[in-house]
């Protein structure tokens, strides 16, 4: 899968083709970070070691597909580019930029709480998947939508992610009161578990981030404003 399948050498004498081809390299780029979206929080929950490393396995695939596109687009910038073509080659030079970085955050954030909670015993109860499920559900629809949103230049798509800012505010806020409250109830005895739990909405948060930051380089590039 880091092999690309698109970026055909021949297209980059016709920019706007090329581009083309870079937002249909994005989407098989973004159908594996989905996939390692979805297997990087299964292995959170049940703390599964091999699920982890396959995850980190793909990251890799993430990380090739990333340096080749951004090759790919530096041969781009080479032509003489009319305005619209340079703000579109600038904005999917950010777009896989923050696609690259949602997969380190679910290879070495989720990899790194997995392997300290089976070194520290730690064994997430059932609840703990059942308190983040709204939140994984909003983070893999916004990564979903934001990456359609850059592959068919859809800005209203891209309004619909960013919009969802409020909600993940929402959700967190919930999380940071029930972790005080079950703090403060238990003594201070049960704080790894909450700790952990905690780290996992940060991680949800930090993916979200990114997400918005692809939708705004979208919907600012159709109004011809230069994105986030």
């Amino acid at each position: 899968p880091g092999q690309p399948r698109y970026l055909d050498p021949n297209m980059v004498q016709v920019p706007s083709l090329a581009l083309e081809q870079v937002r249909m390299e994005a989407g098989r780029m973004g159908a594996l970070l989905e996939k390692m979206l979805h297997e990087g929080f299964e292995s959170v929950y049940l703390l599964d070691l091999e699920k982890i490393g396959q995850v980190r396995r793909w990251d890799d695939s993430i990380d090739h597909l990333y340096h080749a596109m951004s090759d790919y687009l530096a041969i781009i910038s080479r032509n003489e580019l009319p305005a619209p073509q340079s703000r579109a080659l600038l904005n999917a030079m950010s777009v896989i930029g923050n696609m690259e970085s949602i997969g380190d955050i679910i290879e070495t954030n989720l990899h790194h709480l997995v392997h300290s909670a089976a070194d520290r015993g730690i064994s997430p109860s059932p609840e703990v998947r059942q308190r983040a499920e709204p939140m994984e559900k909003l983070v893999h629809a916004a990564l979903q939508d934001a990456i359609q949103a850059f592959v068919k230049n859809d800005p209203a798509l891209a309004d619909k992610v960013i919009s969802l800012q409020e909600k993940v505010d929402e959700l967190d806020e919930q999380f940071k009161l029930y972790y005080l409250g079950q703090i403060r109830a238990s003594g201070g005895e049960s704080r790894d578990e909450h700790t952990y739990e905690m780290s996992l909405i940060d991680s949800f948060k930090r993916i979200f981030y990114h997400c918005r930051r692809i939708a705004k380089r979208v919907r600012d590039a159709d109004s011809g404003r230069e994105g986030a």
